[in-house]
């Protein structure tokens, strides 16, 4: 992950820019693993395209079954697809791996569909699992936390058989032995009891930790330096914004995306300024622009604006997660180096003196009006020949060596010196 704050003088001018870069195997992925229970249970987390963001518990076996190539992380380089059977077992898809469908935790936790799977699944590995989802709307990610369902279900089914052997003694001696099936029957219930406040215990706790860990991930998008919003797509309010947006409106309480970026009353539509919104509503797909904002002090900033839709369960873009980074330094850049770009130009246009410039392979690039006054020739007739045309023959003949040695040695020896020779103009 990286981060990035400007460093701002007393005028409010960004002078500098500080940043940190974080490992996300050093943090994110150490929440995850305070949900690893047992010898198979795991929890990690994912993008909107099923790439898990978090370290796995199973490198090992992904390098074995060839999900991970030797020393590579899992982190963004696993893909949470559906094999179709056990890779662990030497099952192999019929199928690429971008082509197989999303595992049903993550499939459905990118749709919205929050929920707990007790009949299993099966996973990126093609293990039948027990699972539990949620997708974060706010922060753009997912969390799941699943474990083999052969481990999940050992106490209940150690209990269950234990009862039903019960259950078979207490009948074959059942005519003579009421007292004693009692007594087994009674055993069998604080088993069975003991197994589910166990079961209670490790949910309560796996909730906590769950908890935990949403509020740290609340804290590090709090932590972000460029605004970010949900915005409601038939009403252009905005649902959810961070500190740092509210912080550009000047305002506690912000109400419509348009309010806040462009202080209006009205949506931008303009060429210039497209609604990020309209567009993500009309394609249905993430959208990039480049907009000019006004900061918390009303003074103009360019910036580049991301929209991301939310669809809803029938497919409709509900709301959009827009969030822009400040690019006014760079246009600032691009500015100065088109007015380097024009005053060069006039330099060569005013200059009385005939200027060619050439590449590395002789070929003429500029000609300017001196020049064409000299030889006869006009730039656009000129431009992409050989320099060795306004030349004499007998100097024609020495124009590639001279320039072939440069290139190959580095050693000039007409290049920054003065010297008189002939031209030919067009005329001859």
């Amino acid at each position: 992950m990286f981060y990035a704050a400007p460093i701002i003088n007393r005028k409010g001018d960004v002078i500098a820019i500080l940043t940190r870069q974080e490992d996300p195997g050093l943090h994110f992925s150490r929440l995850c693993n305070l949900g690893r229970i047992g010898l198979t249970g795991k929890t990690y987390a994912f993008d909107l395209k099923g790439r898990m963001q978090s370290e796995s518990r199973f490198t090992n076996e992904l390098m074995e079954i060839g999900l991970l190539q030797e020393n590579e992380n899992s982190i963004l380089n696993i893909e949470l697809r559906n094999p179709g059977g056990n890779m662990l077992k030497g099952f192999t898809p019929a199928k690429p791996g971008n082509e197989l469908p999303l595992t049903k935790s993550v499939y459905n936790a990118i749709n919205g569909d929050a929920g707990i799977s007790l009949d299993g699944y099966m996973d990126y590995r093609g293990v039948k699992v027990l699972g539990i989802w949620k997708w974060n709307s706010r922060y753009n990610f997912g969390l799941v936390s699943e474990i083999d369902y052969d481990e999940g279900y050992l106490s209940y089914t150690t209990a269950k058989n234990n009862i039903l052997i019960v259950l078979i003694i207490t009948l074959i001696i059942s005519i003579g032995s009421t007292l004693l099936s009692i007594i087994i029957g009674d055993r069998a219930t604080k088993s069975l009891k003991r197994v589910n406040d166990n079961l209670e215990d490790q949910v309560e706790v796996r909730t906590k930790e769950l908890s935990v860990s949403n509020r740290n991930l609340e804290n590090t998008l709090e932590a972000l330096t460029h605004p970010f919003y949900v915005i409601d797509a038939e009403t252009y309010k905005i649902v959810l914004a961070n500190s740092t947006a509210k912080k550009t409106s000047g305002e506690e309480e912000i109400s419509t995306c348009y309010s806040l970026t462009h202080k209006t009353d009205t949506p931008c539509n303009s060429k210039e300024h497209p609604c990020p919104l309209e567009v993500v509503k009309e394609t249905r797909k993430p959208y990039v622009v480049e907009h000019i904002h006004s900061d918390e002090n009303n003074e103009p900033v360019f910036l580049e604006v991301y929209g991301y839709p939310i669809f809803d369960d029938d497919g409709n873009v509900v709301q959009m997660i827009e969030y822009s980074l400040d690019i006014t330094d760079r246009k600032k850049a691009e500015a100065q180096i088109v007015e380097a770009g024009n005053k060069t130009e006039a330099i060569l246009e005013a200059s009385t003196n005939g200027i060619i410039t050439i590449d590395e392979k002789g070929i003429i690039e500029i000609f300017n009006p001196a020049a064409e006054k000299i030889f006869g020739y006009k730039k656009d007739e000129i431009t992409g020949r050989n320099v060795k045309a306004p030349a004499p023959p007998e100097n024609s003949e020495t124009q590639d060596p001279l320039l072939a040695n440069y290139l190959l040695s580095g050693k000039k020896k007409m290049l920054g010196k003065k010297a008189e020779t002939f031209g030919v103009r067009k005329t001859g």
